[in-house]
């Protein structure tokens, strides 16, 4: 990320991919659950003006138009701490297990 703000072509390239891919993968969260928000962490919070243009572009263009309208894509407001607060979460059994949710689905 650093890079590609410094202006390296190689790493101007990667990241514009990886925001490509994000954006076709936010689309099919959003048409799929169609949430009126997805809240992203980690590296997204603090690499949203480099990541976020390409992505958004992606997500506009794939994402059903009902569906855009109204889903915005969010940093969320624990940044990078955001994976430790679930780690931990998931450690205490705060969070239900996976087959717990397949079960509540069917």
């Amino acid at each position: 990320i650093d890079a590609a703000r410094s202006g390296d072509a190689t790493a101007i390239a990667v990241v514009d991919e990886a925001a490509r891919r994000l954006g076709q993968g936010l689309a099919i969260i959003a048409d799929i659950l169609a949430p009126d928000r997805i809240v992203i962490g980690g590296i997204f919070a603090r690499s949203r003006d480099v990541l976020w243009p390409a992505a958004e572009r992606v997500f506009a263009d794939e994402t059903l138009s009902p569906i855009h309208s109204r889903c915005r894509v969010v940093p969320a407001e624990l940044g990078e701490a955001i994976g430790d607060y679930a780690a931990i979460a998931a450690a205490l059994g705060e969070t239900p297990a996976p087959t717990a949710l397949v079960g509540a689905a069917s």
